[in-house]
């Protein structure tokens, strides 16, 4: 979850158009003045409904960026199996539809992990910060 997505959420912000072109990471900085992508990145951002357009990042990031950035590393690998849980704007939807402050809490993540899988709870992530914020809420 992108830190600006939580942003526009929590301080309840209109929809940076830039930045979304911005984090797509198209090309250098000259893409996100470039009139035809800002055209396209709006006709998307218009066809988004409901909780869809107040989660743009979050769809954008599925939708977009999953596809030509780093979803393509994702198919590089020759021991993974990766398919998509966002694969239709529905299921995107439903799991969009989580407040992005507690997603980006991990507090869904987390309490899936103690209901599903509590042997699991000890295992460290790759990302020092996301241990140390972890380590923190758990100590409350």
């Amino acid at each position: 979850m992108w830190r600006r997505g939580v942003s526009e959420y929590k301080n309840e912000l209109p929809h940076d158009i830039k930045t979304g072109i911005r984090m797509m990471m198209l090309a250098g900085p000259e893409a996100v003045e470039n009139a035809y992508i800002q055209e396209q990145y709006c006709e998307w951002y218009a066809g988004l409904d409901g909780l869809a357009a107040g989660r743009a990042f979050d769809f954008m990031f599925s939708e977009q960026f999953l596809s030509h950035g780093f979803g393509n590393m994702l198919y590089g690998f020759t021991r993974n199996f990766y398919i998509c849980p966002f694969n239709d704007r529905l299921l995107l939807g439903l799991a969009t539809g989580l407040p992005p402050d507690k997603r980006a809490e991990l507090f869904y993540t987390e309490a899936l992990l103690a209901q599903r899988a509590p042997e699991l709870q000890h295992v460290k992530y790759t990302r020092k910060a996301v241990n140390e914020l972890l380590k923190s809420k758990r100590a409350i």
